[in-house]
């Protein structure tokens, strides 16, 4: 009797653990790729053009259904190596990328700009 009540124990918790394992599978989906988009506008900086920061940082603003769009560039390589070229300026860009909101803010990380 005890042998019979030992097994039926040890077969549900082999079940138990095996289902948790796998939920916690299930649960652990990755996030789709975000799609890279092209913008195009006027690269500008944060600090020196638009005054909302204290260190410098490119902004490219786009216009979109009539209304002007801030697109906030995530420090990388390719946004900090033109940035002597917007900054305390303006230029004309393109900018190919992907695009999160953070904090209210449309965040482009840059794969390449191109500035006219």
């Amino acid at each position: 009797m005890t042998k019979t009540l030992l097994t039926a124990l040890f077969c549900a918790f082999v079940a138990l653990t095996v289902g948790v394992n796998t939920s916690h599978a299930a649960d652990k989906k990755e996030a789709p790729a975000a799609k890279e988009v092209t913008v195009k506008g006027t690269m500008m900086c944060a600090k020196c053009s638009l005054k909302e920061t204290t260190a410098c940082q490119n902004v490219l603003k786009a216009s979109e259904g009539g209304k002007d769009v801030k697109y906030y560039l995530v420090q990388n390589p390719v946004a900090k190596d033109g940035h002597g070229k917007v900054c305390g300026g303006t230029a004309a860009a393109t900018v190919k990328g992907t695009v999160a909101e953070e904090g209210g803010k449309k965040m482009l990380t840059a794969s390449e700009i191109k500035y006219e």
